[in-house]
């Protein structure tokens, strides 16, 4: 028997098989295309459940399921109205409105990727997180998520652990439970287990430790997430989210929404791929300055106008060099955001997701980081899917009783004297930039 964790990504849909220490067992994989119409942009439903159907069903024809749980992008929900179309968070159409103390109520920053300010835009009432949806697809009765899920909304009171009454008055939310309650079975009987964020879930299966280990996610977006015992004092307002798992256990994340896909498009530009892009030299800086703000600033800064920004550009400058530079600002970036997450006290940073897997790519992010990563296979987020499984059915006595998990490598930082200079330059180029951005919108 295996616990499975069933992976709802932005790219594609990912179901694995664990053993009850976190090995993995079997996988399968499936892509997901974005569909872009102006500010919309969004996954097919449709799409989404083949998906899961598809892996799910090769999974267990080889290991039999115990139970199964979530992980899950932030912000994509379901319109029953319009249940053709997940929107994800990318998604602009929605325009940020005054919520009065919106970050201090829901525990993330006013920003318009987060559900709500799709969601006024919609016709109600009815509307579920896509884990919910996917959950009833299979088997579930009634629309459940979990606490992370709910606050990745925007309309959900992380304090009182429930739907912001004034808010949503009139609309049909899912129930909300706590990642690892059982909620209900599936057809063919096997229990289903809330899960939780995909951000949340990658620290439970990278081995986040409160005080000890923090993740940092390198997929389509980059994410810093790093536990605490409570919900932790933030400096408000703040581009960092915060939200609970349980009552002795807060998660708070920071990060850049274009991480991977700013290296994705890059490589489309230029006619490449991004594995040959990243196929650089470690020892060497790129000589270039980027900030790869493509879909709005880093979560710090908070500010989704604005735009990238490329440094040193000359007549001899390479495509790999661009790639590079690309590679050195998501380590610029985990630099600002551990800065600014020192009191939480992060602890041991363990890289996860496709982007820890090549050493050379992970060596340069840690070189302009001037931190130490340790990495962690990319199955991370579905293996904490499937520690929420082993949760429901009381394997493990709670999260924080999870089975440790092992890093396959490490790198450590190189060229400090450099990169020292190059992270205060990055801080200040936003800065100076920020500025010029208006008027290029003007303009157009």
């Amino acid at each position: 028997m295996s616990l499975i964790g069933v992976d709802l990504g932005t790219s594609g849909v990912r179901v694995a098989a664990f053993d009850e220490s976190g090995i993995e067992l079997v996988s399968s994989t499936a892509g997901l295309t974005l569909h872009r119409s102006g500010s919309q942009v969004e996954l097919r439903t449709e799409d989404v459940l083949n998906a899961v159907d598809h892996c799910l069903a090769e999974v267990v024809s080889q290991v039999p399921a115990s139970a199964i749980s979530f992980s899950t992008q932030g912000e994509a929900f379901v319109c029953l109205a319009e249940p053709e179309s997940v929107p994800v968070s990318l998604d602009r159409r929605g325009e940020v409105v005054g919520l009065e103390g919106f970050q201090e109520i829901t525990g993330q920053p006013v920003h318009p990727m987060f559900s709500i300010f799709k969601m006024l835009t919609m016709p109600g009432p009815g509307f579920e997180t896509l884990d919910s949806y996917v959950a009833r697809h299979l088997g579930v009765e009634s629309p459940v998520t979990d606490y992370s899920m709910a606050a990745r909304t925007g309309c959900w009171d992380v304090n009182r652990r429930s739907w912001q009454a004034d808010w949503v008055r009139g609309w049909d939310l899912p129930e909300v439970v706590a990642p690892g309650t059982v909620i209900g079975k599936t057809r063919q009987n096997v229990p289903l287990v809330a899960g939780a964020h995909d951000q949340a879930a990658a620290y439970l299966g990278a081995g986040g430790k409160v005080g000890c280990a923090s993740a940092f996610s390198l997929g389509t977006s980059d994410c810093l997430t790093v536990g605490t015992k409570s919900r932790p004092k933030l400096q408000l307002p703040t581009g960092a989210a915060t939200y609970p798992l349980a009552d002795d256990l807060w998660i708070t994340l920071a990060g850049t929404a274009a991480g991977g896909w700013s290296l994705q498009w890059l490589a489309g530009l230029v006619h490449s791929s991004v594995s040959e892009l990243v196929e650089t030299g470690v020892d060497e800086p790129s000589g270039l300055l980027v900030l790869p703000y493509l879909a709005g600033s880093g979560t710090l800064d908070n500010d989704p106008g604005a735009t990238g920004v490329v440094v040193g550009l000359t007549l001899a400058t390479t495509a790999r060099q661009l790639g590079q530079g690309f590679l050195e600002a998501t380590g610029y970036e985990l630099a600002k955001i551990k800065d600014a997450l020192d009191h939480l006290e992060p602890g041991a940073v363990r890289a996860v997701g496709a982007g820890s897997l090549d050493r050379n790519s992970l060596q340069v992010r840690s070189n302009a980081a001037g931190v130490s990563l340790d990495a962690v296979d990319s199955m991370a987020s579905a293996r904490g899917a499937a520690f929420l499984a082993g949760v429901g059915l009381g394997i493990y006595p709670s999260l924080h009783d999870l089975p440790s998990v092992d890093a396959d490598t490490s790198v450590h930082p190189r060229n400090q004297t450099w990169y020292a200079q190059q992270r205060q330059h990055y801080a200040d180029l936003y800065q100076t930039t920020r500025s010029l951005v208006p008027t290029f919108k003007q303009n157009k």
